[in-house]
């Protein structure tokens, strides 16, 4: 049986678009950063990071691929978080809920087209930045 999915806005700063698109993922051995463009392409336009100093795991999808799983997703907004998640249970499952607890851990989904989805236990740092800041 299928977890009841409920998807929510994510708005970890205000005024932020609705559409955003992932430019740029960076895993290093440190953090996992992901930056995001409004896709206007415009010079000095700033990207969105979101950095996560501690994750559990992550993926990435082409939004075609997902609409089975997220018939939920009515909004446009391009900022997520996902309650009910096959993903959640998925990593609990292998970890044989050893680490941490079901409720601790948030589905985060970024970006349109291409999706970014990040599962942890800490929020991540949301900050605008310039190209400058980042490469």
């Amino acid at each position: 049986m299928k977890n009841e999915i409920k998807v929510e806005a994510w708005e970890p700063l205000p005024n932020l678009p609705e559409e955003l698109y992932v430019q740029r993922v960076i895993d290093n051995s440190s953090d996992l950063e992901i930056i995001l463009t409004t896709g206007d392409d415009k010079k000095g336009e700033p990207f969105l990071r979101v950095k996560f100093d501690f994750f559990l795991g992550y993926r990435s999808f082409n939004e075609s691929y997902r609409i089975g799983s997220f018939p939920a997703l009515t909004t446009s907004f391009s900022l997520i978080t996902i309650s009910g998640s096959d993903f959640v249970d998925w990593i609990m499952e292998e970890s044989l809920g050893v680490y941490f607890k079901k409720e601790e851990v948030v589905h985060y989904m970024m970006g349109l087209e291409d999706m970014f989805e990040v599962l942890a236990t800490e929020p991540p740092e949301v900050e605008w930045v310039t190209d400058r800041e980042w490469r």
